[in-house]
C-alpha cells in the first residue's frame, strides 16, 4: 500500500500563490502619489511663471484645466504603476492629485491677490516730477496697474499741453493786452481764425475721453474688484482733471471764450486807440462803449476757467500727485 507523500499538488498550488503574492509589484503607491504631486507643483509653477494667465479673470476656466492636468497626471501614473496597487492607493492617490492641484489654484488667487493690492498701492506714489512727467521714487517698481496709470497720465499731460499750446498759437492769452498787440501785430490779424478753430476743442476734448476710455478698459482687464477700480479711476479723474463736470465746464466756457473772441479781434484790429501799459485808451466814446460790452463778458470768462482750473490745480494737490517742484 502506497502512501501520499507531503507534496499533495493541492498543497503546492497555495504555497506558489503565497510566494507569488509576496513577489508581486505593489506598484509602489507612495512613491508614485509622492512623484504625481510634485509634477503637479512644478506644472503649476512653470504655467503661472512662464505664461500669460488671467487666473482671477478666468477662475472657473483655470479650476477646469486644473482638474484635467490631476486627471492626466493620474492616468500616467496608474499606467506606470498605479495599476498594481491596491483601489485603496488609487483613491488616495487621485484624491491627493485633485487635492493639490485645486490648491495650487487657491496660492495662485491669494499671490495675485496680494499683488494687485500691493501695485495699486505703489499707484500712490507716483507723482509729476519737475520735468512734466510721471515718475515713481527711485528704486519703485510697480505692475501693469502702475504702468497703466502711468501711460494714462503721460497721454493726459500730452493733451493738458497740446490744449494750452493751441489756445497761445491763437493769442486768447493775449489778445485783451494792448501791449502784446504792439509787439504782435498778427493777434488782431484774421480774426476769424477764432470761429475756424472752435471745433478743435471738441477734438482734442474727445481725444482726451478716448484715452480716458482705454484706460478704463486696460485697468478693468486687470482688476476686477470693482471697488477698487473705481476708486483707482476716480483719483485719476480728479489728478488729471478728465472728470466728466471738469471738462464740461472747461469745454462750454471755452466755446463761449472763442465767440467772444472773434468780435473783439475786430473791434481792436481798428486801431482807434492807443496804448497805455497793457490798457486801452480809445479815441472814439462809441469804440469804447462797444470794447466796454465785449471785455466785460471776456473777464467772467477768463475768471471762470481760472476758477475750474484751480480747482482742478487743489485737487491734484490734495491727491499729492503734484507739489511745488511739478511742472505741469
Amino acid at each position: 500500500m502506497t502512501s501520499r507523500a507531503w507534496d499533495d499538488d493541492g498543497l503546492d498550488d497555495g504555497l506558489e500563490d503565497w510566494e507569488r503574492d509576496l513577489t508581486r509589484p505593489d506598484g509602489f503607491p507612495l512613491v508614485a502619489t509622492l512623484a504625481g504631486s510634485v509634477a503637479i507643483i512644478l506644472a503649476a509653477f512653470f504655467a503661472f511663471n512662464f505664461l500669460t494667465i488671467d487666473v482671477i479673470g478666468h477662475v472657473a476656466a483655470v479650476l477646469g484645466v486644473a482638474i484635467l492636468v490631476a486627471a492626466v497626471v493620474f492616468a500616467g501614473t496608474w499606467l506606470l504603476t498605479l495599476r498594481h496597487a491596491t483601489l485603496g492607493w488609487n483613491v488616495i492617490a487621485g484624491g491627493a492629485f485633485a487635492g493639490i492641484a485645486l490648491m495650487c489654484v487657491v496660492v495662485v488667487l491669494a499671490i495675485d491677490a496680494a499683488g494687485t493690492q500691493a501695485d495699486a498701492r505703489t499707484v500712490r506714489l507716483i507723482k509729476i516730477n519737475a520735468q512734466g512727467e510721471p515718475a515713481l521714487p527711485p528704486g519703485v517698481k510697480g505692475g501693469p496697474i502702475t504702468a497703466a496709470a502711468m501711460d494714462f497720465l503721460r497721454q493726459a499731460l500730452v493733451e493738458r499741453h497740446s490744449r494750452e499750446n493751441f489756445t497761445r498759437g491763437l493769442g486768447l492769452d493775449r489778445l485783451a493786452n494792448a501791449s502784446a498787440i504792439l509787439r504782435e501785430p498778427d493777434l488782431v490779424r484774421d480774426c476769424g481764425r477764432f470761429a475756424r478753430s472752435a471745433p478743435r476743442i471738441d477734438e482734442m476734448d474727445r481725444a482726451l475721453l478716448a484715452k480716458a476710455q482705454a484706460f478704463r478698459a486696460r485697468l478693468g482687464a486687470i482688476v476686477k474688484d470693482a471697488g477698487m477700480r473705481e476708486a483707482l479711476l476716480k483719483g485719476f479723474d480728479d489728478s488729471v482733471g478728465s472728470g466728466s463736470a471738469d471738462m464740461r465746464d472747461t469745454n462750454r466756457l471755452t466755446h463761449n471764450l472763442f465767440d467772444q473772441a472773434g468780435p473783439l479781434c475786430t473791434l481792436l484790429s481798428a486801431r482807434r486807440w492807443k496804448p497805455m501799459g497793457s490798457m486801452f485808451m480809445f479815441t472814439s466814446a462809441g469804440d469804447l462803449a462797444a470794447f466796454n460790452r465785449s471785455i466785460t463778458p471776456w473777464n467772467e470768462l477768463i475768471r471762470d476757467l481760472q476758477a475750474v482750473a484751480a480747482r482742478q490745480q487743489a485737487r491734484m494737490s490734495e491727491s499729492g500727485i503734484v507739489d511745488a517742484q511739478s511742472r505741469l
